[in-house]
């Protein structure tokens, strides 16, 4: 079974206890050997300069696949603009390092995505569901989602 992780939050270049936590249930799951094979696909914004405007750190040596995308923060420097474009690279970044774990699984599609926070993460799962047929499951892990504040949600997060 090959199992793509989403995480919002993951160790990275400029952070290494961002979301320690998933990094140590991956490893859990990594731990069960040949019955599931991982693999993380994480996009932030660089918190420094970047000479391009994606920059990608793809580790497949490690004990599972883990594809990190930097992008620019300030693509254009225009506010306005900026705002929109970091939503579209973020999506790129994914697209991107989702096509390069299918060649890296040889064409092989993930069995079940497992987003770690939801909304960005979660609407590229239920692209996939929709487009690719890929059933997701969500963790998440935050206070806001807990019955007894439920009422605070809005419309798109319920």
């Amino acid at each position: 079974m090959k199992v793509l992780h989403l995480p919002k939050w993951y160790p990275h270049r400029y952070d290494e206890l961002d979301g320690d936590f998933v990094e140590r249930h991956v490893a859990a799951i990594a731990a069960h050997g040949g019955a599931v094979e991982t693999a993380v696909l994480f996009a932030t914004v660089a918190r420094g300069p970047l000479p391009k405007l994606v920059e990608a750190d793809e580790d497949f040596s490690g004990p599972w696949p883990t594809l990190r995308y930097y992008y620019r923060a300030a693509p254009t420097g225009l506010a306005v603009l900026d705002k929109p474009l970091k939503l579209l690279l973020y999506y790129w970044c994914l697209g991107r390092g989702y096509r390069r774990l299918r060649r890296h699984w040889g064409s092989a599609r993930p069995d079940l995505v497992h987003v770690h926070v939801l909304l960005r993460t979660g609407l590229f799962a239920w692209a996939l569901r929709a487009v690719r047929g890929i059933p997701f499951l969500v963790t998440e892990h935050w206070t806001l989602y807990l019955p007894q504040r439920a009422a605070h949600l809005t419309g798109l997060r319920r």
